[in-house]
């Protein structure tokens, strides 16, 4: 009963719209029935009135994750990883660890830092598996390889067209200026 909770959210966020709860679980909900432009600006809001909530940098890092975004999909969770520094607090989610580790291989980044990221949240578990990734991680890194190929392909083919445009617009030029 996804969309009667998003419209009991919204009757809340009528009443109040500096709820940080709110916002947060409009995100929630509209990630989950696929409305990802919504469910963004709701997460962003939420960001907006409790900036030193952990848990808003992680749902702002799985929407834009989920959006192909993975450079701010990572800020956001070395966020969330500073906020919930184990110096200060005594619970810490790890799953910001663990996406930083995926994000920073699907970037291209050093693996050591990937790997150091995934053995510190494996230690703040008390978890001694010394698996570099599970078949999942590697899977999620195989797709966002293939978004990233995908979008360079894109932008290939567009500078290419541009490039045509360009040359028979030149030569349409120098037909004008020979005729004269």
């Amino acid at each position: 009963r996804k969309h009667d909770s998003i419209k009991e959210l919204k009757k809340g966020l009528l009443i109040t719209n500096e709820s940080s709860i709110l916002h947060k679980n409009m995100a929630a909900m509209q990630g989950r029935t696929g409305e990802l432009q919504q469910a963004l600006h709701h997460a962003t809001q939420a960001r907006y009135l409790a900036p030193n909530d952990a848990m808003n940098h992680r749902n702002l890092a799985r929407l834009h994750s989920t959006l192909g975004d993975t450079y701010t999909a990572l800020q956001h969770n070395f966020a969330s990883i500073d906020i919930e520094d184990p110096s200060r607090c005594s619970a810490v989610n790890t799953s910001a660890y663990r996406s930083a580790a995926v994000q920073l291989v699907a970037r291209g980044g050093n693996r050591s830092d990937a790997l150091a990221l995934m053995a510190a949240a494996r230690t703040l578990e008390n978890k001694h598996i010394t698996l570099d990734t599970t078949e999942r991680t590697q899977e999620i890194v195989q797709k966002i390889k293939q978004r990233q190929r995908h979008q360079l392909e894109v932008a290939e083919r567009e500078r290419r067209e541009a490039e045509e445009k360009r040359k028979r617009s030149e030569e349409e030029w120098k037909k004008i200026i020979k005729k004269w």
